[in-house]
């Protein structure tokens, strides 16, 4: 019998950065500068991967709720 956990994580993200990487707070928000440019999705596809990584959790239990 499995449980389902879920968690909603508020995020600044800046795009654009020179590199991926969490920097502290921003507001009650995680800010993370993402490398991706803005562009045709690519920041949100590449915050996803990056979250992936960060906490070891499949893509299809992560969920962008807000953002485009």
């Amino acid at each position: 019998m499995g449980s389902d956990i879920g968690a909603t994580v508020i995020l600044h993200v800046q795009p654009g950065a020179k590199r991926s990487d969490i920097t502290g707070l921003h507001a009650d928000a995680l800010k993370i500068r993402q490398s991706a440019p803005s562009i045709d999705g690519h920041a949100n596809a590449a915050l996803l991967q990056f979250i992936v990584g960060l906490f070891n959790v499949p893509m299809h239990q992560l969920e962008l709720k807000q953002g485009g």
